[in-house]
């Protein structure tokens, strides 16, 4: 009697189960700085690396990550980024944050 009811608890509980993964945003960028590719991947660029070799002098960094509910059995398609694109338009920076041009950059702008 003990083993059906722990065998109707455990399956009570794996019911209520939910999946979550990660998504990275991966740029490869070459040797010379231009960006080459960029995906959506549930590898992070360590992970990513491991799997898919790239050469040595090509770059690997995410630009964002975010959280997906669900799995990827099956091969389903990867969660959309929940943030909408930034737009150029869009400074987010206050005045106090913006970084003065050094000394070298005014001079350089602003001839005597």
């Amino acid at each position: 009697m003990n083993k059906l009811i722990y065998i109707l608890f455990l399956i009570g509980i794996s019911t209520k189960a939910r999946a979550e993964y990660r998504v990275f945003q991966l740029q490869v960028t070459g040797p010379d700085g231009v960006v080459s590719k960029t995906f959506p991947s549930t590898l992070d660029p360590e992970q990513y690396r491991r799997y898919h070799p790239l050469p040595l002098e090509m770059k690997l960094s995410y630009q964002e990550t975010w959280m997906c509910k669900g799995n990827t059995q099956d091969f389903k398609a990867l969660c959309t980024n929940p943030k909408p694109p930034p737009t150029e338009e869009t400074n987010t920076a206050t005045p106090a944050e913006q970084t003065p041009p050094s000394p070298i950059e005014k001079t350089a702008t602003n001839p005597p």
